[in-house]
């Protein structure tokens, strides 16, 4: 067999162990989840609550 082809797979270790680094416990999209959706999401929830009491306050309600 060709060794150009050759794997070496190691089931038990990962890459982020190998080089020294602790693993991502939320996983590889952790980073836009917590930096970028969720501050979006709640920045939506609050524009939107404060769009409701200009609204409130404009027709009087």
């Amino acid at each position: 067999m060709n060794d150009d082809f050759r794997k070496n797979l190691d089931l038990h270790e990962s890459e982020w162990r190998r080089e020294g680094k602790k693993e991502p416990f939320w996983g590889p999209g952790a980073f836009w989840f917590f930096n970028v959706t969720l501050p979006l999401f709640i920045v939506a929830i609050v524009l939107s609550q404060i769009s409701k009491f200009i609204y409130a306050a404009v027709l009087g309600y």
